[in-house]
């Protein structure tokens, strides 16, 4: 397996739903992910014993699992892309049998996920970069309810960039929601100073205190806006006391941000 920059990040969420998957008391049950960890040839033990990426990631799946199953319980038949999908599991996970699903990503990202996945009638790959306009016409939208899903994603790319790219969201697809990962400008600010860091051509860039700043952009209003620290208290051990503390959970904790682009 041969990847680098941001698409090499998608083992980290890959190895944690399958360490999570394992635990008997697990928050997610996500048995496919086992497999490709045991099918890849890549070295998985340098996240060996990190419980808080694996508890994060976790926490993060599931309250955008149950974000997800919300949409299609008011949208049988919607539409949902997956905006860099990587190796994610979550059509298999919740697929509805009426959903149309796209799993969006880089070529090589893609070229790897289809060792694993297969195109279908309700369920397409594409091959494309989200900041590229063409996968607007691939998922043949035309107006319908649309869920667009950003887990791990834009916190790899400058602020400016993904205004650009939510502004033009909120212009094409005007009523549409969607659900993204964010992180905060002191974790970005750590990230760049961390000489240690497993990806060091895959640095963070963007990054929010809270989901209401991106009310400031054009044509977006917020939904939801959840603290991952704020979930599954005894699963943080002592760190719940740094985790739960507002003015420490504000700087320190991704967030899990429900939006919706106003109609214009």
């Amino acid at each position: 397996m041969k990847l680098t920059g941001v698409p090499e990040t998608l083992v980290m969420p890959l190895w944690a739903r399958a360490a999570e998957t394992a635990m008997p008391d697990g928050l997610i049950r996500d048995p496919r992910s086992i497999e490709m960890v045991e099918s890849l040839d890549y070295d998985f033990s340098k996240f060996e014993g990190n419980w808080r990426l694996q508890l994060k990631v976790a926490i993060r799946t599931m309250l955008l699992d149950h974000a997800v199953q919300d949409f299609l319980s008011r949208h049988p038949a919607g539409h949902v892309v997956n905006i860099g999908a990587g190796l994610d599991t979550r059509f298999a996970r919740l697929d509805n049998q009426l959903v149309r699903w796209f799993d969006l990503d880089v070529p090589e990202t893609i070229a790897l996920r289809r060792r694993f996945f297969q195109d279908s009638d309700r369920n397409r790959m594409i091959e494309c970069s989200v900041f590229d306009d063409r996968w607007f016409e691939a998922i043949d939208y035309r107006g319908g309810p649309l869920l667009l899903i950003a887990e791990g994603v834009l916190p790899y790319f400058p602020e400016e960039q993904v205004k650009q790219l939510m502004e033009k969201l909120a212009r094409t697809f005007p009523g549409a929601e969607m659900l993204l990962q964010t992180t905060t400008r002191l974790i970005v600010a750590r990230n760049h100073r961390d000489a240690n860091d497993k990806f060091k051509s895959a640095k963070l860039y963007w990054g929010v205190e809270s989901g209401k700043e991106l009310t400031a952009w054009k044509g977006i209003e917020l939904l939801h806006d959840w603290v991952k620290g704020s979930f599954c208290r005894a699963r943080w051990r002592g760190w719940w006391w740094w985790v739960s503390f507002p003015p420490f959970a504000r700087y320190w904790h991704n967030r899990i941000v429900h939006i919706r682009f106003a109609r214009t």
